[in-house]
């Protein structure tokens, strides 16, 4: 028995270190380390992968592992994989080892790894990193799948699975995520074996140490296979659930994820969970998550359940799920999740729907819907709840996710009404708002009408009509406002000037940018608005992030010198060129928050030499920063405020020329009190500089809400007197990156955020009146500040009013009526 043993393990081992030639530190430990994992098996096995670090291939970055020399794990190598942030998902970068030989359907297939953090994220003691045993094609469904407790130590992970059918060589394997934070992961030897059909039991298998640090773990969904029936088979309970919802739909739809599934992957380190009973709720179980501390982005912290069958593009998608907020720090003590998507889980990470939801402290049924930009495939592709906004406790019951097909009006839906702090037409801050919009963006024009004489003409009526905003009510244009031979799109530009007087015009950085085909647009643009006197904001000249620069800066990362010649080159190019346009602004740096690359690459100041660099060729041009995540979803990210407030604080130590600072206010359903944003600003009013609204609009189908809230969002951007820019990202449905937000549909009719913005900037604070002079041929007027013209009979004259303005007239004689 033993010499058979003995010959089985020499046979398997020769045949796996034979698969592909490499070099390794150790070959005889690698083959030691395999022996010994083959004897903690319960029966003969098979080992079906080349157990090496070489193994692993790496997907999601385009930074390069390197393999190590280390000395106390198994083989003396390691692959060393750096993560420089959390990404969206656990599984934007990871790793996987497929086998190198075929399976059968009830075959138990073993993985086993090592692994440790050779630097954990700041503050913590350990890492989790979720893993499986999958196919390794689309799509990729998960046979079994973990989560491996990592720390400074090297640990043996393992997962065991049968097969649920054939596969080839090398169409299944392990697979690792690693994005869960800002780390860096060593990844030891991966053995992979295959041992033939029959049951095993739990017992007799290998366990992982470390075991899980929290004991409050729900066990990780485990991918179905694909259910090809129209419909999933479901209790009475959720069975009743889908019949009341699917009456309120015109069409049936399929049914695409088991809402009896609550147990789904839990992303984010800063959080504990637990499946708790709960009868108030269909199917009597929810999944109650606690999200420890704030996270940087709304998805530092979040929950996905696997979707059972594809997504094709054009399909609506309608979502329904039930949730109950318990409790939550922040100012409305309202629990969140911004948003819900149902997405790919892959670069862009686009999505069929998103939506967002402040929580009842009672069970509530949310609705979201959309149509998918794609085909996403079903598995680890799902719903997502980002959860990471704030502080808070909620439960999750059932979700109904049902495709309606390509045909579906998603107009008629059900949806959640949105509502937001602030919206009552008592609410306190609207007084606030008028006191304060009266004090600062009103001026006092003194009108003096004389005769030829110079003799005051008493009882003398004059019409006082504004014709321009002081203020930059603005918004994008696009690449092609000019086009390269200076067209223009007539209805287009009617619009863009009926209802706005500034613009942002692009100058992208990226290979399609100024380094690619729009330069010649953009250029164009510049010069149109120079010449017909359009005030306009420049947008971005710098944008950090790998996905946002253009190729040959990439090209030369490792080279720092050559990196910080390439971007001050473009600097140069730009601002000598931009300097002859007269803009009122440049946003000189785009979200600075997330995109660090240069100082991640080792180069901390070459931001601030841009900065100063810019401003040394055109010192009257303001330059500014712009970001997000200040301004929506509540006003809550206090960490991305906190960083914005340090960042600006940085530069200025830095003796950096910041000319002002931008909000990005892309919103969606979960709105900021209108309270929250005049306090927001108010408090980065403090650096004395100019404040910009750079990218605002709201992505719903609830134009009720959308309405409301554009007009109160503009009076309390309106009322802070250090803004003087809001520009909405976008205006007619044609042309804008996220069609719901638009103002004006395709075929340019109205929507009710159109009127919103018409009756605040056009009539509310548009001053048209007529005054009539005293004794003394004079009249005094209160008006909003801006250009105006003022007629008398045949005599019109013009005037710009700023805090004050006195304007003389003169008449040829007498009093003219």
């Amino acid at each position: 028995m033993i010499k058979t043993i003995f010959h089985l393990i020499i046979v398997t081992l020769f045949a796996v270190f034979a698969f592909a030639p490499a070099t390794y530190a150790n070959p005889a430990e690698l083959e030691a380390e395999g022996v010994r994992v083959w004897k903690m098996l319960p029966r003969a096995s098979e080992m079906i992968r080349h157990p090496g670090p070489e193994a692993w291939v790496i997907y999601g970055t385009k930074a390069k592992p390197k393999i190590k020399s280390v000395d106390d794990v198994p083989g003396g190598e390691a692959m060393r994989v750096k993560i420089k942030k959390a990404a969206a998902n656990p599984w934007d970068i990871g790793v996987n080892a497929n086998s190198q030989l075929a399976v059968k359907k009830g075959d138990v297939v073993l993985a086993s790894f090592w692994a440790r953090a050779s630097k954990l994220p700041d503050g913590a003691a350990e890492t989790r990193l979720p893993y499986a045993l999958q196919m390794a094609t689309d799509p990729y469904t998960q046979f079994k799948n973990d989560t491996a407790v990592v720390n400074a130590t090297w640990n043996q992970y393992f997962i065991y699975a049968p097969m649920p059918d054939d596969y080839s060589k090398g169409g299944m394997g392990v697979a690792i995520q690693l994005a869960t934070d800002k780390q860096e992961i060593e990844l030891g030897p991966v053995y992979i074996m295959n041992m033939g059909a029959g049951a095993v039991s739990d017992a007799a298998m290998p366990k992982n140490v470390p075991a899980r640090s929290d004991t409050n773990l729900a066990p990780i969904q485990k991918s179905a296979p694909a259910v090809q029936s129209a419909s999933l088979s479901l209790t009475s309970a959720f069975e009743a659930d889908l019949s009341e919802l699917r009456a309120k739909l015109t069409k049936r739809g399929k049914l695409l994820a088991n809402p009896a599934v609550i147990s789904g992957a839990i992303f984010g380190t800063n959080e504990s969970h637990r499946i708790v009973t709960d009868p108030s709720v269909t199917g009597g179980k929810a999944l109650e998550v606690t999200v420890k501390d704030t996270g940087l982005n709304s998805w530092s912290t979040g929950v996905n359940w696997a979707t059972q069958e594809p997504i094709k593009k054009g399909d609506v998608i309608f979502l329904a799920y039930w949730a109950k907020g318990i409790s939550a720090q922040n100012e409305a003590q309202t629990p969140i999740i911004s948003p819900v998507r149902v997405q790919q889980s892959a670069e862009p990470y686009k999505s069929a729907l998103t939506g967002a939801a402040y929580l009842s402290r009672d069970w509530q049924l949310y609705y979201a819907s959309g149509k998918s930009d794609l085909d996403i495939a079903a598995g680890p592709a799902g719903i997502t709840f980002h959860l990471g906004l704030t502080k808070q406790t909620l439960r999750l019951g059932p979700a109904y996710l049902l495709n309606l097909g390509p045909n579906a009006d998603i107009n008629t839906l059900p949806r959640n009404k949105i509502s937001y702090v602030g919206q009552e037409e008592s609410a306190p801050w609207r007084a606030v708002a008028e006191a304060k919009i009266e004090a600062h963006r009103k001026g006092d024009m003194l009108i003096t009408v004389k005769d030829a004489r110079g003799n005051p003409v008493a009882g003398q009526s004059v019409n006082v009509a504004m014709t321009r905003h002081a203020f930059n009510f603005g918004t994008f244009v696009g690449h092609e406002f000019v086009g390269k031979s200076g067209q223009k799109d007539a209805r287009y530009h009617e619009s863009f000037h009926k209802n706005f007087n500034m613009a942002t015009l692009p100058l992208y950085w990226q290979d399609w940018g100024w380094s690619g085909k729009w330069k010649d647009q953009y250029k164009e643009g510049v010069k149109y608005a120079s010449e017909t006197g359009l005030p306009w904001r420049g947008h971005p000249i710098l944008w950090p992030g790998e996905d946002y620069m253009p190729s040959y800066i990439l090209k030369a990362e490792g080279n720092i010198q050559k990196q910080r010649k390439q971007v001050l080159d473009h600097v140069r190019e730009v601002m000598s060129f931009v300097k002859d346009y007269d803009p009122i602004a440049v946003d000189m740096v785009n979200e600075v928050r997330v995109n660090q690359y240069f100082k991640e690459q080792g180069d901390s100041e070459l931001i601030a030499d841009a900065f100063k660099l810019a401003h040394d060729i055109a010192p009257d041009i303001p330059l500014f920063v712009n970001d997000y995540a200040i301004l929506n979803n509540g006003g809550l990210n206090e960490k991305s405020i906190d960083f914005y407030h340090d960042w600006i604080r940085s530069m200025r130590s830095k003796g950096v020329p910041l000319g002002g600072i931008g909000f990005q206010a892309h919103f969606g359903a979960g709105l900021t009190s209108p309270q929250r944003i005049m306090d927001i600003l108010g408090d980065f009013a403090q650096y004395d500089l100019p404040l910009h609204i750079t990218e605002f609009d709201v992505e719903t189908f609830d134009e009720d809400a959308q309405a409301n809230f554009t007009r109160d969002m503009l009076y309390a951007a309106f009322s802070e007197p250090k803004l003087d820019a809001f520009v909405v990202w976008g205006w007619w449905e044609g042309d804008h990156w996220k069609a719901p937000a638009a103002m004006l549909r395709e075929d340019w009719s109205e929507k009710p955020n159109y009127r919103a913005w018409r009756d605040a900037v056009y009539r509310d604070w548009w001053t048209s009146e007529t005054v009539v002079t005293n004794s003394n041929g004079q009249a005094r007027l209160r008006g909003f500040k801006g250009d105006y013209t003022l007629t008398t009979g045949n005599t019109t004259t013009t005037a710009a009013l700023n805090d004050t303005a006195e304007v003389d007239i003169i008449i040829s004689e007498g009093r003219l009526n």
